[in-house]
């Protein structure tokens, strides 16, 4: 029996980039966000986060996310919008670096319905390719996604002036991902399962 490899497991859940931006008409209604995946010798798979700098600008400031960005005049294609925005907040460069795969179903935060984010997922070509943090950016880091465990979590959410619990991850002692970032990722680890790379505990 056929080993299956990290590359074939997402290439079966995500679309083509050869579509490009037919399905959508490119505003700053859009944003783009990259998951770069990268497997380990030792077995498991990390990804690629980064830790938005604090800002009173910011809706999202403070928070644990995939890089990406908002669409602007001089992108040609939510790809570029994804490739810009992975340069300028961790240092990869889309072809050099990372080789996207595809992309998944665009997703709204819910409290900014009216946003359209695709997620574009990577893997990481370039094993010895320097991460550094952008100016938007506090940290970047890799996480491995065995060591993140499913929570029911209490946040604080900018945009919305409020505390809730929503379902998140944790990676302990004191990262949480949660909101859209979490929804994103959740479908990447479920097409990851079949490698039985990572658990849910």
């Amino acid at each position: 029996m056929k080993n299956i490899t990290l590359e074939e497991s997402i290439s079966r859940v995500v679309r083509s980039v050869e579509l490009g931006d037919k399905d959508v008409e490119l505003s700053s209604n859009y944003a783009a966000v990259v998951v770069v995946l990268s497997p380990y010798s030792s077995g498991g798979v990390g990804c690629l986060f980064v830790r938005r700098r604090s800002s009173e600008r910011d809706p999202w400031s403070g928070q644990v996310a995939f890089p990406g960005g908002r669409w602007s005049n001089g992108d040609s294609s939510l790809l570029d919008t994804a490739a810009r925005e992975l340069w300028e907040e961790t240092g990869l460069v889309v072809d050099r670096d990372v080789k996207v795969l595809g992309y998944l179903e665009d997703v709204s935060p819910r409290n900014a319905p009216d946003l359209k984010v695709r997620p574009y997922v990577a893997i990481l070509k370039n094993p010895k390719a320097a991460v550094r943090k952008g100016e938007e950016i506090d940290d970047v880091m890799w996480i491995s996604l065995n060591k993140l465990r499913r929570r029911i979590v209490r946040v604080y959410a900018k945009r919305l002036g409020r505390e809730f619990t929503i379902l998140g991850y944790v990676l302990e002692p004191d990262t949480v991902i949660w909101g859209l970032t979490a929804r994103v990722l959740t479908w990447v680890i479920d097409a990851l399962e079949p490698l039985m790379l990572f658990n849910k505990r």
